[in-house]
């Protein structure tokens, strides 16, 4: 059975519908643009999906959208006397009738997103994680009853997908972050037995995802853990828990997840109590840039500045200015910003 046929089942808020003039101004796709949209989606075409998830919420989000803009336009115009626009105020959107958008559409939409998460697409299942538990969070609840059990399975076949966002939101329910989830739609946090057991089933997951070389999943899961457990452990780096997080992160490191290397780069700057290696540090550095990340690059270029080896410096200087050159030229960095000088004109 289809992860939707449960969704279904969800109860949605019947709250106004406010548009600034029609449906498509409010992000709200009309059923001849569905399909088509959807098609993209299961392509995993980012935009499209985004386009699917914003027509579903877009009814709860202009509300709320109109609400903030306001109140936004006030501060920003305060005390403002040259500028044209804050001598009027703002246009109030127009009120449409709570069925001028039907929760069978929405039931439709929904669908074409499972449909399309189905198929393949990473981005789709996250787009229905975020449905089913009302993480579009500070727009008004889309149903009244969040499954976090189902957006837990969502992010599971988001991160089998390789999808990295789907591997750390599943890594949320083995920390317990999503509970901030459960506090702001209003929800009471769940029993501990119902903690304990999607954290388990988020571990066994990330860690037979992890077994299958899916770099995310390893590091997720390892950063999980070392953040999560850190601050309340006496020698933090012999604990057993924290050795298997390091184990996880070494291997997302080695599977080229940018990620994991950055993790165990700060934790042998000496974060979370561990004892500072600079040689494992700059290693783990010198990992990361050849994966080109591009910031790791420029780190390690820095250091060397600092450390007066101006022969060095240059060296990374160039790796990561070639790495970020379609980036913006001023790279910024824990260790401060490395400015990379536009190539010559030819």
């Amino acid at each position: 059975m289809r992860l939707i046929n449960h969704a279904m089942s969800l109860r949605f808020a019947g709250i106004s519908l406010l548009c600034t003039a029609a449906l498509a101004s409010c992000g709200i796709l009309t059923n001849s643009e569905l399909q088509d949209t959807a098609a993209r989606c299961a392509l995993d075409e980012f935009l499209s999906c985004k386009m699917l998830s914003d027509s579903y919420t877009a009814k709860l989000k202009t509300e709320n959208h109109y609400a903030v803009d306001t109140k936004m336009r006030d501060a920003y115009c305060k005390g403002q006397t040259t500028i044209s626009s804050c001598d009027k105020p703002p246009q109030a959107p127009a009120m449409l009738e709570r069925d001028a958008f039907p929760s069978a559409k929405r039931d439709k939409i929904l669908n074409l997103i499972d449909t399309a998460c189905e198929k393949g697409s990473a981005r789709a299942c996250i787009e229905a994680a975020d449905i089913v538990s009302n993480h579009h969070g500070t727009f008004q609840p889309i149903v009244q009853s969040p499954d976090f059990d189902l957006a837990l399975t969502y992010s599971m076949r988001a991160c089998g997908l390789d999808g990295m966002r789907g591997c750390n939101e599943v890594a949320r329910y083995f920390s317990g972050n999503y509970l901030n989830s459960h506090r702001s739609n209003g929800v009471g946090a769940p029993p501990q037995s119902v903690i304990a057991a999607r954290r388990d089933r988020a571990d066994k997951y990330l860690t037979e995802k992890c077994e299958k070389d899916i770099g995310w999943a390893c590091g997720a899961l390892g950063q999980a853990i070392t953040g999560t457990r850190l601050g309340a452990l006496q020698a933090p780096k012999e604990h057993p828990e924290v050795l298997r997080g390091l184990d996880y992160l070494e291997r997302g490191c080695n599977l080229q997840d940018i990620g994991s290397c950055e993790r165990l780069v700060r934790l042998y700057e000496g974060e979370g109590d561990f004892e500072a290696n600079q040689d494992l540090s700059m290693g783990y550095l010198e990992r990361g840039c050849s994966y080109d990340d591009v910031r790791a690059c420029a780190e390690i270029s820095l250091h060397y500045k600092r450390e007066g080896e101006t022969d060095a410096a240059q060296k990374w200087k160039r790796r990561a200015c070639q790495i970020g050159e379609r980036m913006p030229r001023m790279i910024s960095t824990r260790r401060g910003k490395l400015e990379c000088t536009p190539a010559p004109a030819k």
